[in-house]
């Protein structure tokens, strides 16, 4: 009786060859409930056995080439890798680590701007505060009168600030937009009053001299102008010298 030639597989069949990986997994980072997958490339003779494993333990279930995560959540978080083998060996990718952070959230303003009322060429800020995931760009907007909105170019911090405000910019409307992947949210509108230009202390009546007999009454009374309106205080003096303030004369 004859013996058949010795070997591995069928006459003439070329020898299996084991698995090379040739792209690892990469590692991930998810926001919780949102999907993702990892994936490994590998070559060698078919068919090709995967089995994935989180920190070192073996996933159950039907184990392909790609690892999906159809909803992450904290747990899901660890160190991945792949077991890939046939019949002629096995080869371990290198670990990828899944990152899972929180829920991806569309922008709220958590902080709405203010109103402001400042004197002509005062400074005035409006500011905001806005949370979402990822985290919102914003966007500053103004309007002359709270219809027609254009974004003001650089804006785009939490303050608006605004150096020098004139009479034409009374009566101005400001609101800020911020805009993540998951939506976008606009704020509240606030208003600019714009009063009178600040200005020092002016007297427009002078105090007259006053000519009494002993024993009558006298007054004096003067008239001040200024933005803020001025506080006034009363002196007096024996010679024209020295001066002391008035305990309570505080008026015109």
């Amino acid at each position: 009786m004859a013996c058949g030639q010795g070997g591995s597989g069928p006459r003439g069949a070329a020898p299996q060859t084991a698995p090379v990986i040739t792209a690892h997994p990469a590692s991930l980072a998810l926001a919780m409930n949102a999907p993702g997958t990892m994936a490994v490339v590998a070559s060698g003779s078919e068919p090709l056995r995967y089995q994935w494993r989180k920190d070192g333990a073996d996933l159950g279930g039907p184990q392909a080439s790609v690892l999906t995560f159809a909803s992450a959540q904290p747990g899901d978080a660890g160190s991945y890798d792949v077991v890939v083998s046939n019949g002629a060996g096995s080869a371990t990718s290198s670990a990828a680590r899944l990152t899972v952070g929180a829920a991806l959230a569309a922008p709220s303003f958590t902080v709405q701007p203010a109103d402001q009322s400042v004197p002509a060429g005062g400074a005035a800020s409006f500011t905001v505060a806005a949370a979402g995931n990822p985290a919102p760009a914003l966007q500053w907007q103004r309007s002359p009168d709270g219809s027609a909105w254009t974004a003001l170019p650089g804006a785009t911090g939490a303050t608006l600030a605004l150096g020098s405000v004139q009479a034409s910019d009374h009566g101005a409307a400001f609101r800020c937009v911020a805009t993540n992947s998951q939506g976008s949210a606009t704020s509240t509108v606030a208003r600019l009053t714009v009063g009178a230009a600040l200005a020092a202390p002016s007297f427009t009546v002078q105090p007259a001299d006053q000519s009494v007999p002993a024993g009558g009454a006298a007054s004096f009374t003067v008239a001040a102008a200024g933005n803020p309106a001025p506080a006034l205080q009363w002196q007096r003096s024996p010679d024209g010298s020295a001066w002391t303030a008035l305990p309570g004369a505080t008026g015109a």
